[in-house]
C-alpha cells in the first residue's frame, strides 16, 4: 500500500460576521451588525494577533455589504481596506463573506434589480483586492429569504 500524500491539515479561524436588521417590540428597525458585537471592528489586529498565536492559516472574515455599498454605485472601502491590509501583514489567508445574512438598508432584496447590485459589489471587490481567492458568495441564503418576508 503506497502511503497518500497529503498536505498538513491547516487550522483557520471564523468570526461571527452577520449583520442584518431586526425589529425592537415596538416595531422599529435596527441593525444588528455582530462584528461590531463582538468588538471585532475595534480589535481586528488584536484578534488576528491572537489567531496567528495559535497557529491559525487562514480565517473567514466579513465584507460588511452593508458598510462597504452604503448606496447604489457607491463604496466604501475603509473596512475592506482594513481587513485586508492586516491579515496580510499577519501572514492569514482571508476567506471573504460578500453576503452575510444582511444587506444593504437602501436595497430592496427581492426587487429585480438586487442581483445587479450584488454583481457590482463583488466585482468591485474582485477588483479592488485582486490578492483575495478564497470567497464564501452568500452564507445562510434560506435564512435571508425567511427575513425577506
Amino acid at each position: 500500500m503506497t502511503p497518500l500524500n497529503l498536505d498538513p491539515m491547516e487550522l483557520w479561524a471564523f468570526l461571527e460576521n452577520s449583520d442584518f436588521e431586526r425589529r425592537t417590540k415596538s416595531g422599529d428597525l435596527y441593525r444588528q451588525d455582530e462584528v461590531a458585537l463582538i468588538g471585532h471592528d475595534t480589535r481586528l489586529d488584536e484578534d488576528y494577533t491572537l489567531m496567528t498565536s495559535i497557529g491559525c492559516k487562514g480565517i473567514r472574515d466579513a465584507a460588511r455589504w452593508y458598510l462597504s455599498h452604503p448606496a447604489p454605485h457607491v463604496f466604501d472601502w475603509a473596512w475592506m481596506d482594513c481587513v485586508v491590509e492586516t491579515a496580510q501583514r499577519h501572514g492569514l489567508i482571508l476567506y471573504l463573506d460578500l453576503w452575510h445574512y444582511g444587506y444593504p438598508t437602501w436595497m430592496d432584496i427581492l426587487a429585480p434589480d438586487a442581483p445587479e447590485h450584488f454583481a457590482e459589489f463583488a466585482a468591485a471587490i474582485a477588483q479592488r483586492y485582486p490578492s483575495l481567492h478564497y470567497y464564501c458568495v452568500s452564507n445562510e441564503p434560506t435564512l435571508m429569504v425567511e427575513n425577506a418576508r
